[in-house]
C-alpha cells in the first residue's frame, strides 16, 4: 500500500529559508557589536577585579562594585546581541520580531529626543526592510 500525499498539504513557502543579503549583513553586524560589547564587558570585569593595568581604564577602578556592576551588564548584552545575530543568521522567527521590537524603540526614542536625521532614517528603513521580508523567516 503506498501513501500519497496531496501537493497542497505539503506546501510550504517557497521563499522560506532564503537569506535575504541586507538580513545576512544585519546578523554579521549585530554579531560584531555584540562580540565587541562583550569583550569590553570581560575587559571592565578584569579591570575592577585588578586583573589589568589597562591604561584606558585606570581611572574607573576605584569605582570597583559599580565596574562590576557595568561590567556584567555590558557582557549580557552583548551576549544577547550574539543571541539574536545567530537568530537572524537562521531566519528564526523570535530575532525578526526582537529586532523589530528595538529598531521601533530606537525610532521612537529618536523621534522623542528630535534627533531627525541619519540615525532616524536609517532606522525607520531598516524597520520597512524588515517587514518586507518577512515571509523568509518561518
Amino acid at each position: 500500500m503506498t501513501v500519497t500525499q496531496t501537493q497542497a498539504g505539503n506546501q510550504q513557502n517557497p521563499s522560506a529559508g532564503n537569506l535575504p543579503i541586507l538580513v545576512g549583513i544585519l546578523a554579521i553586524l549585530v554579531g560584531l557589536f555584540g562580540l565587541f560589547l562583550a569583550v569590553v564587558g570581560i575587559l571592565a570585569i578584569f579591570n575592577s577585579l585588578g586583573a589589568l593595568a589597562y591604561p584606558g581604564l585606570v581611572p574607573f577602578s576605584a569605582y570597583g562594585g559599580t565596574t562590576i556592576a557595568a561590567g556584567m551588564l555590558t557582557l549580557i548584552f552583548g551576549a544577547i546581541l550574539l543571541f539574536v545575530a545567530m537568530g537572524l543568521w537562521d531566519l528564526e522567527t523570535w530575532a525578526l520580531w526582537l529586532t523589530g521590537i528595538v529598531t521601533a524603540g530606537v525610532i521612537v526614542v529618536l523621534l522623542w529626543s528630535a534627533s531627525f536625521g541619519v540615525a532616524l532614517a536609517i532606522a525607520v528603513v531598516l524597520l520597512i526592510y524588515l517587514i518586507a521580508v518577512r515571509k523568509h523567516f518561518y
